[in-house]
């Protein structure tokens, strides 16, 4: 069986990208939207959570000592042309509960893709349950690249 799904997890205000490597059957992952390099792995998904909240903490200690300022997550703006239907939809949702359109669909994304998250966390956290444990060597734990001027 060969299951590659993306695994989203967020910490600090960094969120990172986790996949499974079957190359060397580890979990390896990298924090999305900034300029500078961080990247983590670990033989199951918590171990790699955990790896990535260290190697977060290791980037913001490496910026304080070095005294650099941490690279923050962009920010970016997202348009969609939705179908007249669907927009009709999202109107009367945004109306009758009193809020933006925006924040409906940001409400109704943040669910679907927290309902996903969960069930492919699921899903890879049972199939690598009872993996038995591999020793790696050259272990990229944490990795930082802290660029100074």
């Amino acid at each position: 069986m060969n299951i590659i799904e993306t695994v989203f997890m967020t910490y600090k205000g960094y969120t990172a990208a986790v996949e499974f490597n079957p190359e060397d059957g580890m979990f390896v992952g990298r924090v999305l939207r900034i300029q500078d390099l961080i990247d983590f792995e670990g033989e199951t998904i918590d171990e790699a959570e955990k790896d990535f909240h260290n190697a977060i903490k290791s980037y913001l200690n490496a910026c304080k000592v070095t005294g650099t300022k941490p690279d923050k997550p962009r920010k970016e703006k997202l348009s969609i042309d939705f179908p007249p239907e669907l927009s009709a939809k999202i109107e009367f949702l945004a109306e009758a509960n009193n809020k933006t359109e925006d924040t409906i669909v940001v409400q109704m994304m943040s669910t679907i893709f927290k309902d996903t998250e969960n069930r492919m966390g699921k899903t890879l956290r049972a199939l690598f349950k009872n993996r038995p444990s591999r020793k790696t060597s050259g272990k990229r734990s944490g990795r930082t690249m802290v660029e100074t001027e």
